[in-house]
């Protein structure tokens, strides 16, 4: 089995203002007129995808709740069914956009597990095939991903 580490410097700004900015999917959440700079591809009924801004792979994605809740066992049904049919149809939107074929798929819950934010669940989907472009504009590099992830899904 190959492995390989995957180097993110730029994350070093999300590590050091972590909890300081207040919770970025509520506000993510709140501003559906800013989903491209929010990096929001999709907004369903009871939950909505938002990029990584600090992404360790490219595609790097995130399913969370409209509500703010922090433990699995609060969700709805409602909310666990659109949750995992939105992350099936993100992984094949990924495949065709990014090229990615191999994923990890979880929830963090709590610090100890690796949530850096415990307060508002999220799952993840983390392409392990893809890198991050070598860009001077990472920021305008996920809008543009944001915009094809939109018109994909």
């Amino acid at each position: 089995m190959d492995y390989r580490v995957v180097y993110a410097p730029w994350r070093y700004r999300y590590i050091k203002n972590i909890g300081k900015e207040g919770c970025f999917l509520c506000r993510a959440a709140g501003e559906p007129h800013r989903d491209d700079e929010n990096l929001v591809p999709h907004r369903g009924r009871h939950v909505f995808a938002i990029l990584n801004k600090y992404p360790y792979t490219w595609g790097h994605v995130m399913i969370a709740p409209y509500r703010h809740i922090s433990q699995f066992e609060e969700m709805t049904a409602e909310e666990w069914t659109e949750m995992v049919a939105l992350a099936g149809r993100l992984t094949q939107a990924l495949a065709r956009i990014a090229g990615a074929r191999d994923f990890i798929i979880g929830i963090n819950v709590g610090r100890a597990a690796g949530a850096g934010l415990e307060s508002h669940i999220h799952l993840h989907i983390i392409p392990k095939d893809t890198d991050v472009p070598a860009t001077d504009d990472l920021d305008l590099a996920l809008i543009q991903l944001t915009r094809d992830l939109r018109r994909a899904l």
